[in-house]
């Protein structure tokens, strides 16, 4: 299936199977354990926003899917099909939204030539919940899924639109993916650490220097409860895998949430040419609101200068085997490896 072993599919399955985590945080009367309980269930399980607008409100032809994440959690995603495309840009949205977030890309990216893809991640929309969301490292898994959904349709030429989060799993599974052609990243924090500590220093109306250790212990609450590597599976360090000029930044400097800077060392650890645009006054993910014209156009610019696989609309004979070849490189927990 994805070129696993059974016995450690049957691990996955069981471990992030969507009944496994949506009980009750156990009842403790241990002061840490409840707080991790508590920052668990405010970080990890997010409102589901179910907006009841799809494509065909801008006038697009769509079809509902359903696939599987790369660690087999059900997700769900509408496919907006370009005439005579295969070329198709994943639209991948942010903390606490949904596919329907985004849907204000794709009609111009459909007008424009490229089939539209637009997931719910995992834990959001109408996909499921899993584990929670993770703000973005284990999303990246679902991505993965979205990949090789893709491909399975004929689609060999794919780049990734993201947003907040969904930029952040873009690079992140950029560079784990070599099927994902390009990545535009629109508000992507570099660690996701960073992001916490503003969003921590905001909300809590703390120094931003209290902040700090709260974010550091926060981020590894997460990564613990979802068992991933806290030191390794950072944007800033995966961006260098991504080729030269496959990569384009945007960010609003006056982003309260995920900081400029962040888009600044990803942009500084990128192979080059890598593009980064920025607007003075902009808030988190506010770029295309505020200049969409301009937006469209160096989105668009940017997609033109990737090299694609063959002539667009020849299907390739097989999707390539990307999954099973990258699950060799996805960081699980060591008693999944040993499974």
């Amino acid at each position: 299936m994805l070129g696993i072993p059974n016995t450690k599919l049957a691990y996955i399955k069981n471990k992030y199977s969507k009944t496994a985590y949506q009980q009750k945080p156990s009842v403790t009367s241990n002061p840490v354990k409840k707080f991790n309980n508590y920052a668990i269930q405010r970080l990890c399980r997010v409102p589901r926003s179910l907006k009841d607008q799809t494509p065909a409100a801008y006038g697009l032809a769509y079809e509902e899917v359903s696939f599987a994440s790369a660690d087999q959690i059900q997700l769900k995603g509408w496919f907006v099909p370009a005439p005579e495309s295969n070329i198709t840009v994943i639209v991948a949205h942010g903390y606490r939204s949904n596919k329907s977030g985004n849907l204000a890309f794709a009609g111009w990216l459909q007008q424009a030539g490229y089939n539209v893809f637009l997931p719910d991640f995992r834990g959001h929309g109408q996909s499921d919940d899993g584990k929670g969301t993770s703000i973005g490292i284990m999303e990246r898994l679902d991505l993965h899924g979205a990949v090789a959904y893709l491909q399975a349709r004929g689609q060999e030429n794919i780049a990734v639109l993201g947003t907040s989060m969904g930029a952040a799993a873009a690079i992140l599974a950029a560079a784990e993916n070599p099927a994902i052609k390009a990545v535009i990243a629109d508000s992507a924090y570099a660690q996701l650490y960073r992001s916490i500590h503003t969003q921590v220093a905001v909300t809590w109306k703390i120094p931003r220097l209290v902040a700090w250790p709260v974010a550091h212990y926060l981020y590894r609450v997460i990564a613990h409860h979802h068992g991933f590597d806290a030191r390794a599976l950072h944007p800033v360090n995966a961006v260098g895998k991504l080729a030269a000029g496959s990569l384009l930044l945007l960010h609003g400097e006056a982003d309260s949430l995920t900081e400029v800077v962040n888009s600044q060392m990803l942009q500084a650890r990128a192979q080059q040419p890598c593009e980064l645009w920025t607007l003075p006054g902009v808030e988190h993910t506010k770029l295309f609101k505020a200049r969409p014209d301009e937006y469209k156009s160096r989105v668009l610019a940017f997609l033109s200068t990737v090299k694609w696989s063959g002539a667009a609309a020849t299907l390739p004979a097989e999707p390539d085997p990307v999954v099973p070849k990258l699950l060799k490189n996805i960081t699980y927990k060591k008693e999944l490896l040993a499974a």
